[in-house]
């Protein structure tokens, strides 16, 4: 391990160099400055500045006799490469900012930051996975439920809709959880239910008072739903949201349909086509009940 001037590792035996707190876990001592710790992390803080009467502090012995260093165990909530991760951030913040730095090291900023209350970090980690290419949905959204991101639940939710759940990894899975996992199977299957419903029974149309036949204008407008290049293409081929689609019947004229009366039955199909819009909603506002405290 290479050495550097905000913290030196050490097999057995410990250089200080002025640094006067020794973090300790599996084996791995970590030698950094008490008062940079105590100013980056709210954990840290009370644990350095608060004693405990009931649990005196453990020191090491400086190399050359003239200082002691306060051995701190850390949690092991996390491995040793996610602490070298975190306290090279904490205390080497410059080198990880000219580029995205890789989606493990900034979910090992996350989750570390997160524990022991550096805001500094969860802000950067949280805003560089967001402009992340290769953060993928299944780990943004365990990663929104374990640290209460209910933005990244909800879009992390849109994007696995679009992933069938057989298409699924079981590493996919065990990251979604099982209960997020039904709720998505469900949600996907109400969806499709829906979708399908729209392709084979075309909305019954909305006409005028003034059409004077009916039976004609509806004919024209089954004829049209029914088409590829109409709603029935939007919902299966280019597989469209519903929202979307009702966007697009602005620019879509049935053949000989009066144009009235396609007015009125768009502006009706609004909530019809914005249904599943509303299905998902439900079922990520179930979620968030669930799994974000």
């Amino acid at each position: 391990m290479s050495r550097h001037d905000w913290l030196y590792f050490a097999d057995g035996t410990l250089t200080l160099q002025a640094r006067d707190v020794t973090l300790a876990v599996d084996g791995t001592l970590f030698n950094v400055y008490r008062h940079h710790l105590i100013a980056k992390s709210g954990f840290f803080s009370g644990m350095l500045t608060l004693p405990n009467p009931n649990q005196p502090t453990p020191t090491l012995k400086a190399s050359n006799g003239t200082s002691d260093s306060t051995v701190v165990p850390l949690p092991r909530n996390f491995t040793t490469v996610e602490y070298e991760k975190f306290l090279n951030f904490i205390f080497n913040i410059a080198s990880w900012s000219p580029d995205i730095p890789l989606v493990a090291d900034l979910c090992a900023i996350l989750k570390t930051s997160h524990f022991f209350a550096v805001e500094s970090g969860v802000e950067y980690a949280v805003h560089f996975l967001e402009a992340h290419a290769n953060f993928p949905a299944p780990l943004q959204f365990r990663m929104g439920c374990d640290y209460s991101l209910v933005d990244w639940v909800t879009a992390a939710f849109d994007d696995l809709m679009a992933i069938p759940v057989n298409d699924m990894t079981p590493e996919d899975e065990e990251l979604i959880g099982d209960k997020a996992f039904r709720a998505l199977a469900l949600t996907q299957a109400e969806v499709t239910d829906h979708r399908m419903s729209l392709a084979v029974c075309p909305p019954v149309p909305t006409h005028a008072t003034w059409c004077r036949n009916q039976e004609y204008c509806q004919t024209q407008w089954d004829n049209a739903w029914t088409l590829m290049a109409g709603p029935l293409g939007w919902l299966f081929k280019e597989e469209l949201s519903g929202a979307e689609i009702y966007k697009k019947l602005d620019l879509w004229v049935p053949a000989a349909m009066t144009g009235e009366c396609r007015f009125l039955t768009c502006t009706r199909l609004e909530l019809d086509l914005t249904k599943e819009e509303l299905i998902i909603d439900r079922a990520v506002a179930a979620l968030i009940k669930l799994v974000v405290v």
